[in-house]
């Protein structure tokens, strides 16, 4: 969806953009730390199956034929949430718009701050930054949780199978 110069919001307009772009930023520290604590505690059950593995206490290769593809698939589906938690949890850097001071990716490539204070003057007569941001991070918000979403079936379907495993095996 392409962005739209706006001549400015109305003064409605522009507080209800101030209080969605707060709720954004808040949805954004929310699902990043979804997706933080999830990593943690995957990490910690890979952790727990790889020493016993390591150890020689355990083996996939110890299960039946059949409990082993459960198992081999249910470890699939873990790398798949695990990668899913990893793009959640990865920083977005956002490509800077040109002519546009509304994000800290437009300010990081101007040559000096004497060459950005004439963008900065120019950006606050628009009156829309906040608009401008809030559909940025709106995009970021709705990718991060996407993953969640993703990985929280993923890692749910690691775990129903590999217990799948374990009881057949």
């Amino acid at each position: 969806m392409p962005r739209r110069s706006s001549p400015g919001l109305t003064k409605g307009g522009h507080v209800l953009t101030e209080k969605l772009l707060r709720e954004t930023r808040e949805e954004l520290v929310r699902a990043d730390g979804k997706a933080q604590i999830l990593f943690a505690v995957s990490g910690v059950v890979i952790g727990v199956v790889l020493s016993g593995t390591l150890a020689g206490d355990w083996s996939p290769v110890d299960l039946s034929s059949l409990a082993r593809v459960f198992w081999w698939i249910g470890v699939g589906s873990a790398a798949v949430g695990l990668a899913a938690l990893v793009v959640g949890i990865w920083p977005r850097l956002i490509p800077a718009a040109a002519g546009r001071v509304t994000y800290f990716e437009d300010v990081r490539g101007y040559e000096s701050g004497g060459a950005l204070i004439p963008h900065l003057n120019a950006e606050a007569t628009r009156r829309d930054r906040d608009a401008e941001q809030l559909w940025r991070l709106s995009k970021i918000a709705h990718r991060k949780y996407l993953a969640v979403q993703v990985a929280v079936g993923a890692l749910a379907a690691a775990a129903t199978l590999c217990a799948i495993a374990a009881l057949i095996g």
